[in-house]
């Protein structure tokens, strides 16, 4: 069974955020933006529209936030080499790590920085706290270094991917128990930290070895029963860059943290604080929102950052937030309302709530602007649309048929918001995107007719400017992700799980299958069904004529 996180606002449990993974991925995935004096903003906003989820979505009782330190790390007395392949920090970003840690302390989530430390020590500390005061803890990541925490009462959290790990999903990530996650790491190495590991040893051989034996001291202990032997000759060369690789990875518990952050309850912090820093940064958004969830429970609504993408390499940067972000949300624009014979205009994807992109591919009007062609898109966007292991959220028929029809295979459409408004409430009069975000989001979609005219004098799609096209697909796509976020949870409800997963999002792959190919109907039976019913037909008239 899939794990799953705990009640809201449970006074049993513990929230501690690695806020420096919601940095990077902000920083990543947005583009960029700042206030008028010219100060970066976008990992800030991304950071505080994340963190604004978390509290109206879970309710946390009890929340930390754990920080790297800024002082040289003790691994680096370790190893000199310990992250050294990384880039330097962006002016931009560090500047933006400072914001972000004055906005944790100003919204009282228990900042805590522990000189000479990562956060990941600060949040095995806790954990430890947590667990000897019989707490649960939910920590907010998706660092695979911190599995190695996961147990009965410690799941990972990712908020990007509404992933929650437990011992089961870590064993399906990386082959191997929690328990061995650090032997698996110290096996393997970490070439995004710079962890040596075992040369040629990788995620599958190290999860192989520590099944048949157990563990990182088992293997070595077995050596001369190791059969491979280029295997058993790396293993036995580099042992000490794999003891390295261990002290490297293993999380330090011990720190010196007041023990009373794990039970302290969040109270929203500084109300007046947050607002100044906000207004400083002139994130009006954040100040709509910040004063909806402390005046009622209502979502705020989210103001959309729409762009349009015209090069090559502005398509590469999207496709690069998409996978850092894990998931995305696709509109297609198609020149005519019928997936079979319609022809690409462009599409619309949205990676993170209020974000989304047009890639034009297919204006043909007089004056239309330069924009890529599907040659050029296509190398970009196929891998993208074709790969299972990131997750979809589309009107999944009709993408599915769509797509198919211009040879690309849709894969992993894991959210539908029609299927979806459907399951929740049959008896709606509409299941349309612009019908669910009206209802579910307050949402006020622009209408097809408003873009392309309507009656004779409508255009198709590939006739109208780019612009107003790109506006109301963003918009899909856009809300497309949003009611995900909000209605995805719901689907995880009791017998809406298997409605849902087992039999409607399937069914949508079928019914885009039967519309491609048609149904193939063996008609002598019918025939002599036909023929069946006509005697049957003719002897009633007979008794009826006696009658």
């Amino acid at each position: 069974m899939a794990e799953k996180l705990p009640k809201k606002g449970d006074p049993g449990t513990i929230y501690v955020i690695d806020i420096s993974s919601y940095v990077f991925r902000a920083y990543h995935a947005l583009p960029p933006l700042s206030n008028s004096k010219g100060e970066p903003t976008h990992a800030v906003a991304g950071v505080c529209s994340m963190l604004l989820k978390l509290l109206r979505e879970h309710e946390p009782h009890t929340v930390v936030v754990a920080m790297d330190s800024k002082k040289r790390s003790f691994r680096k007395d370790l190893f000199e080499a310990y992250k050294a392949n990384r880039p330097p920090v962006p002016a931009d970003l560090q500047q933006q790590m400072v914001r972000v840690g004055q906005v944790v302390e100003a919204w009282g989530m228990s900042p805590i920085e522990v000189p000479g430390f990562e956060a990941d020590d600060v949040i095995a500390t806790l954990v430890g706290q947590a667990r000897d005061r019989g707490l649960r803890v939910v920590i907010v990541s998706a660092d695979k270094d911190l599995l190695q925490l996961v147990g009965p009462d410690v799941v990972m959290y990712d908020t990007m991917r509404n992933k929650v790990f437990g011992a089961e999903e870590t064993r399906e990530k990386l082959g191997v128990a929690p328990g061995q996650v650090r032997d698996l790491l110290a096996l393997m190495g970490d070439s995004s930290d710079n962890v040596p590991g075992v040369p040629s040893v990788g995620q599958k051989t190290a999860a192989k070895l520590l099944d048949e034996f157990g563990s990182f001291d088992g293997i070595y202990e077995n050596i001369e029963s190791i059969t491979r032997k280029a295997l058993k000759a790396k293993l036995t060369e580099h042992r000490e860059g794999a003891l390295t690789s261990r002290e490297l990875v293993t999380l330090r518990a011990d720190l010196a943290i007041d023990s009373d952050a794990v039970s302290r309850p969040f109270t929203g912090g500084n109300t007046n604080a947050l607002r100044a820093i906000f207004s400083e940064l002139e994130l009006t958004r954040l100040l709509a929102q910040l004063a909806s969830t402390s005046q009622d429970e209502s979502a705020p609504v989210v103001e959309g950052h729409y762009d349009t993408i015209t090069t090559a390499e502005s398509l590469s940067r999207v496709a690069t937030a998409i996978r850092e972000t894990g998931d995305f949300a696709l509109y297609s624009v198609m020149d005519i309302d019928d997936p079979i014979r319609a022809e690409l205009v462009g599409v619309a994807l949205s990676w993170v709530e209020g974000v989304a992109a047009y890639i034009p591919l297919g204006h043909r009007y007089i004056g239309a602007p330069d924009h890529l062609s599907w040659a050029d898109a296509g190398p970009i966007l196929t891998p993208l649309l074709e790969n299972s292991l990131i997750p979809k959220r589309a009107l999944a028929k009709r993408e599915a048929v769509f797509w198919a029809r211009r040879g690309v295979t849709l894969r992993g459409v894991q959210f539908d918001p029609s299927i979806a408004s459907y399951l929740l409430d049959p008896s709606r009069h509409a299941h349309r995107l612009e019908d669910v975000a009206r209802q579910e989001l307050d949402g006020d979609l622009t209408e097809e007719q408003a873009v392309r005219g309507k009656g004779k004098k409508a255009l198709n799609w590939d006739e109208v400017e780019v612009g107003p096209v790109a506006g109301y697909a963003n918009e899909r796509a856009d809300f497309t992700f949003r009611l995900s976020e909000l209605l995805t949870p719901r689907m995880h409800e009791g017998e809406f799980e298997r409605l849902f997963y087992d039999i409607e999002l399937p069914l949508a792959g079928v019914l885009a299958t039967m519309e491609l190919n048609g149904i193939r109907v063996d008609t002598e039976p019918l025939e002599k069904l036909s023929e069946q019913a006509g005697t049957e037909l003719e002897r009633l008239r007979a008794q009826c004529m006696e009658l």
